[in-house]
């Protein structure tokens, strides 16, 4: 154990590049509680820069506030520029097979990764619909562990009533307490899953979108999204668009332009964040761009079991491997301990 020289905690080191838990060089200690890349052992230490003076400044004015200092540390942090996501926030990802996150949802995983997002990822079934259900429930551990997704952040569900099927109905009474405990467990912000067609029109993919719907919509009593939990529903395109690859990212360019001078023509405060656009006072439509197109062919290689060549031109061809398009289907709201709606929505 060391004794971190800032806080005066004891702090059980380990190398950054190597992971192991041996002594760290004594020339770095001061500096572990400011940058993961000084926790490296005497032989790395040429792979290390040197501690930049912001850093010793950082440093000092943290001791400062320690010793309660009132000349020295009142520097307050700096404030997120509006758009900007702070740490901590989390999204939760509701498909309905193994392979969907791979296939239709990546640039989305790719954009949440990028704003520093935790993602969780919720399959409501195993994808059996060949017998393969512990083969894929496999298949989508590893995949995830390439998109980014930790293994304790990923729910796979196995139950009678939701199996795989592409003639059976999913019913909202058997989703909605899936999803909302999902919400609940892994106290998310946002939620993402699919719009009313599905993408490919499967009707598992539905019975998703028409879930959502349900938990946001003033109709439910019982089952409520929480309050400021936002979803966002993934855009169906057209065929010709679908099958464009990287080139539809112009259309998706093309179209948030427009929306952002439709709705802001008229506006002087012409700020928006990122990709986010302003649609009647409210966010309604997010821009994903996938950085790494490559991961996305190689997770999908660990659905070896789904990895026909039909799906290989799909990750090659298909515009989901490179952008998504994500549209606000509405956004929780309060019950109280007796499920009663909140007024607001007492029309």
């Amino acid at each position: 154990m060391i004794v971190c020289t800032v806080c005066e905690r004891q702090i059980n080191l380990c190398c950054h590049m190597c992971g192991s838990p041996q002594p760290i060089h004594r020339a770095y200690r001061l500096n572990m509680h400011w940058s993961k890349l000084v926790l490296l052992h005497a032989d790395e230490m040429a792979t290390l820069a040197t501690v930049s003076t912001r850093q010793r400044a950082l440093m000092q004015r943290r001791k400062a506030r320690s010793r309660g200092d009132p000349t020295k540390g009142s520097k307050q942090p700096a404030k997120l520029k509006e758009g900007a996501h702070s740490l901590g926030q989390r999204v939760l990802l509701v498909v309905a097979h193994p392979d969907d996150e791979t296939m239709f949802f990546s640039p989305t995983i790719s954009h949440y990764r990028r704003l520093g997002w935790s993602t969780s990822l919720l399959c409501l079934s195993t994808g059996n619909f060949y017998g393969q259900g512990p083969v894929r429930s496999g298949e989508l551990r590893q995949a995830c562990r390439l998109l980014g997704v930790p293994a304790r952040q990923l729910t796979i569900i196995d139950r009678e009533a939701i199996q795989d099927s592409p003639t059976n109905a999913w019913p909202e009474a058997s989703l909605c307490p899936i999803i909302l405990d999902a919400v609940k467990r892994n106290d998310v912000q946002e939620v993402v899953t699919f719009d009313d067609s599905g993408v490919s029109g499967h009707p598992n993919h539905v019975a998703l979108s028409r879930a959502v719907d349900f938990l946001v919509g003033p109709q439910s009593k019982e089952f409520v999204m929480p309050r400021g939990v936002k979803v966002w529903k993934l855009e169906s395109t057209n065929m010709f668009r679908k099958y464009i690859g990287p080139l539809d990212i112009l259309f998706c360019i093309a179209t948030s332009m427009w929306l952002w001078i439709y709705v802001n023509c008229n506006r002087k405060d012409l700020s928006a964040g990122g990709w986010r656009h302003s649609l009647s006072g409210n966010n309604r439509f997010l821009l994903c761009l996938n950085d790494r197109p490559v991961l996305t062919y190689q997770a999908m290689m660990a659905h070896a079991s789904q990895f026909v060549w039909y799906r290989r031109l799909f990750v090659i061809f298909s515009r989901y491997t490179y952008v998504n398009t994500l549209w606000e289907a509405g956004e929780g709201r309060h019950v109280d301990s007796n499920h009663a709606i909140n007024e607001e929505w007492n029309l």
